[in-house]
């Protein structure tokens, strides 16, 4: 289960504190465990990884985004959202390899595949 599955979760953008960029805890979604189905508890460090990855890809998606996703409707959302769940265990496995490949990278190559998942999730909405 991951950020990607929650059909609420990309409905209305969270407001974000501009020191932070993290949503305030007092807002509905404001834990991490808000953003998924029943905040259960992860098993492996891959399942831990992976939320992550999928949380960090949302709140880009969000910002990258703009107008173009605080505009979008549910469907549209809906299918920008499928469109990152169906990249997600790719470039996963992708980052993994890499990572491995060459020490002290991983933090460039998370990065560099939250970027993406984000961009496919765009590439999915409708061009203003």
């Amino acid at each position: 289960m991951n950020a990607f599955n929650n059909q609420n979760t990309m409905q209305t953008p969270r407001q974000t504190t501009p020191s932070e960029g993290v949503p305030p805890s007092n807002s509905p979604q404001g834990s991490p465990a808000g953003m998924f189905e029943g905040g259960e508890e992860k098993e492996t460090a891959s399942e831990v990884l992976m939320e992550k990855l999928c949380q960090a890809a949302l709140k880009a998606f969000v910002r990258l985004g703009g107008k173009r996703v605080t505009e979008a409707g549910g469907d549209q959302l809906e299918r920008a959202c499928a469109a990152m769940r169906e990249a997600a265990v790719p470039v996963y496995d992708v980052m993994i390899a890499d990572a491995r490949e060459t020490v002290g990278i991983e933090n460039y190559v998370f990065l560099n595949v939250v970027l993406e998942l984000a961009q496919v999730g765009l590439n999915a909405l409708p061009s203003n």
